[in-house]
């Protein structure tokens, strides 16, 4: 593969991991109007992203047995296909039973999208290329965020629903034409051994003892975890403190800015001071904001200003710590094939949907509760970080005696 193609390759597959955020976000600050159309209210609104980010948990754990018996290309084709497919389809749902069923679909397509995108980038580069690659995977996926729901508001104020399912089903098109065109095929005998779900149950067992994979897995999973708890409930969070349609689907914007601004704060500050440094710095920003969010969801009469600027500081962290701890994971874990990618996303897609269910329930007790959770999340992650780094040195100090 020439330079110029692989780097378009690169490109394609880092816009194609956002499959799964533009299918999610794209509807996101119409959410509540949504649930109001369909007579589900505020739980079935809820319901739709914490489905979606659970079969795509699920999905993940299935993709090496279809890699093996399949091929990674025609694995990736598939999932464009299924996930274009459904989302067509749901333009034409009429009922919400309908769009849950295609919702299934429409995740496990985009999911098979994002677990490929990272399964090819790291097979098909080198280790340092595809550290690259990951690293432009995590900064586009920290844009979609700001892009979707401003563009689901426009078409949905103008063209209704339907037309954010035709969008949808037309980037999938799109991913399918270009990984025709660019992504090499699947070389001859690459995937001839029959990988049976026993086998795939032994790796995954092993593979989750051991504990210098969650050293970094974690990583990812904490920051999911706050982010998607913020981001099912904030339509309506949000609407209920006086905030239009219009004026959630830019908030996102916020975000999404501080997120890219860590992920180039990242990049300078591993190249000159290391990986663990980036780290500890990442989980400061990260443990700030979740601090402020708590403080300022303890007032009575929070200002929804005050609270998009508390995100943007824990965003802020997950821009250092979501690239960093997915690049690593991966790269780390180089000769253990697919298996460290499906249990990355598993973990990652199921917790997010975990805490999101956890936040909604808080949420309708008091507004205050669900402060204690995102407070509680970025505690736990800066001092484990703190716990790792003290054990590593503490080890270093005694193979150096």
């Amino acid at each position: 593969m020439s330079a110029k193609k692989e780097s378009y390759l690169t490109i394609v597959l880092a816009v194609t991991a956002t499959s799964g955020l533009l299918a999610n976000d794209i509807f996101l600050s119409v959410l509540p109007s949504v649930g109001k159309t369909l007579g589900v209210g505020t739980i079935g609104g809820e319901f739709l992203l914490m489905h979606f980010l659970l079969v795509m948990g699920l999905t993940h754990l299935f993709y090496p047995f279809l890699i093996e018996h399949f091929g990674e290309k025609k694995t990736l084709l598939t999932g464009s296909i299924v996930f274009g497919g459904a989302s067509l389809c749901l333009a034409f749902a009429k009922s919400y039973d309908e769009i849950l069923l295609l919702r299934t679909f429409q995740a496990v397509g985009v999911s098979l999208c994002l677990a490929l995108s990272r399964t090819i980038m790291k097979t098909r580069l080198t280790p340092e290329k595809s550290n690259r690659g990951f690293m432009l995977m995590s900064t586009i996926m920290g844009i979609a965020p700001a892009i979707a729901p401003i563009l689901g508001f426009l078409l949905y104020e103008n063209l209704g629903l339907a037309s954010c399912f035709f969008f949808v089903s037309g980037f999938a098109l799109a991913i399918f034409f270009f990984v025709v065109k660019l992504a090499p095929a699947d070389r001859p005998g690459m995937h001839q051994r029959s990988l049976t779900f026993r086998e795939c149950g032994i790796e995954y067992l092993n593979l989750s003892k051991r504990g210098a994979y969650w050293r970094f897995a974690s990583i990812p999973c904490f920051a999911y975890s706050a982010y998607f708890s913020y981001i099912c409930i904030s339509p309506y969070l949000l609407e209920a403190h006086g905030l239009s349609t219009k004026d959630i689907a830019f908030s996102y914007v916020c975000l999404s800015v501080t997120y890219f601004l860590g992920t180039l704060l990242a990049r300078r500050y591993v190249a000159r001071h290391g990986i663990k440094a980036a780290l500890s710095v990442g989980h400061l920003f990260f443990l700030m904001g979740g601090l402020l969010c708590w403080l300022v969801l303890a007032q009575n009469y929070f200002s929804p200003i005050h609270l998009i600027g508390a995100m943007s500081i824990l965003t802020l962290g997950n821009g250092f710590l979501l690239p960093i701890g997915t690049a690593t994971t991966l790269s780390e874990n180089q000769g253990r094939g697919f298996f460290p990618g499906a249990i990355l996303g598993f973990a990652q897609f199921s917790i997010a949907a975990a805490s999101a269910y956890i936040a909604s329930r808080l949420l309708m007790e008091r507004v205050d509760y669900f402060g204690a959770l995102l407070g509680i999340i970025s505690i736990v992650a800066f001092g484990l970080n703190l716990l790792i780094r003290r054990i590593e040195n503490s080890a270093l100090k005694t193979s150096c005696q």
